[in-house]
């Protein structure tokens, strides 16, 4: 009989206990997003072609359909077996599987009922950016119009030849 080798491993490393309770966690990095740089128009355009009511509507949706599902989980948890003449090993096994059958429908009756609050919540905030977007769009475009006719009436102040009057109509001297 032969012996068998162990593959050669390098020094071990010291274990570390446990973290001081008084260790704090690293400050995250900042990181930039998809809108940085973005213009407020070109945001404003984004949340223009939000539906919120589809988004509510399909949440209301998943949500029904979450408890449809979690009934049809129940019926499943019941019947498994109900009524059956049968015995043995495939009679252990259907049940084990309907078993199994009806946990995961539960979980999916769970899933649908999560993804439908989550889609209400996204329904909720894209309604409350939507809802001061035309103020901000109508603010935004009246503040661009005074800014450029302030910038107008400065450049064509800078450039007028007609030396500045006083009230009395007297030219100004410097």
């Amino acid at each position: 009989m032969g012996t068998l080798n162990k593959p050669e491993t390098g020094p071990t490393k010291p274990e570390t206990g446990p973290t001081k309770p008084d260790a704090r966690p690293k400050k995250p990095e900042a990181r930039s997003t998809p809108l940085d740089g973005l213009s407020t128009e070109q945001m404003l355009a984004m949340l223009k072609p939000i539906q919120h009511e589809r988004a509510s509507l399909l949440a209301a949706k998943l949500t029904d359909a979450a408890g449809k599902i979690g009934e049809i989980a129940d019926v499943l948890q019941r019947r498994a077996g109900a009524n059956l003449q049968w015995s043995g090993a495939g009679f252990e096994s259907f049940i084990e599987w309907s078993s199994a059958t009806a946990k995961s429908t539960r979980q999916l009756s769970e899933y649908a009922k999560e993804a439908g609050k989550g889609l209400a919540n996204a329904a909720n905030a894209m309604a409350t950016a939507r809802s001061g977007v035309d103020e901000i769009a109508t603010t935004s475009a009246a503040a661009k119009t005074d800014y450029e006719t302030a910038q107008k009436t400065l450049n064509s102040a800078r450039h007028d030849p007609a030396p500045a009057r006083t009230r009395s109509g007297t030219p100004r001297t410097r």
